[in-house]
């Protein structure tokens, strides 16, 4: 696969995060899901959609799969590894893709803010979709997942992603009309 084709590939925007044929696979459809956790989600894409459509974000090169474990320190600096995510989207998701990874630290926000203060001082970021922004990198990994059902460590992994993205679903849906 060549570079323009990656890019277009990866190409994060509303129709492909939450669309009807979003970059990592149709989440609502994993099998693993039940049937409230279905109709939970497939309610939380509507609303994820709607609110993509009417936001004016950062977009441009993004990593999108910038965590821990792609981050080397090397003499003090930062740098990152693993560019196979990357392409062009929100660079909002990049963010996402870091703190929700980190959620369950019990120094969580201090990581926040630390994060969204040390991006922002490079990038002016708006961040009112973070919880949003949360929210599609979740269902992403459940979409991601569907085509890894029979590998090694999948059960664990579909539980573990689902245990993620269900509260915070539930969490924007008690806040949402």
């Amino acid at each position: 696969m060549g570079h323009a084709e990656r890019f277009r590939k990866a190409t994060l925007e509303p129709r492909r995060a939450a669309g009807e044929n979003p970059i990592w696979y149709r989440f609502w459809e994993n099998p693993g899901l039940t049937a409230l956790e279905r109709d939970r989600i497939i309610i939380v894409r509507e609303r994820l959609q709607e609110d993509l459509e009417k936001a004016n974000l950062d977009y441009g090169l993004i990593h999108a799969d910038m965590r821990r474990e792609n981050i080397t320190i090397d003499d003090g600096e930062l740098g990152l590894i693993d560019f196979d995510d990357c392409g062009l989207g929100y660079r909002l998701f990049d963010v996402a893709t870091t703190l929700l990874k980190n959620r369950a630290e019990p120094d969580y926000p201090a990581l926040e803010n630390a994060m969204l203060t040390g991006y922002s001082r490079i990038r002016p970021l708006d961040t009112g979709l973070l919880p949003q922004f949360n929210i599609i990198r979740a269902l992403s990994y459940l979409g991601w997942i569907i085509k890894r059902q029979n590998e090694p460590g999948a059960g664990s992994r579909q539980t573990r992603f689902k245990q993620t993205a269900m509260p915070l679903i539930e969490a924007y849906l008690a806040t949402t009309p």
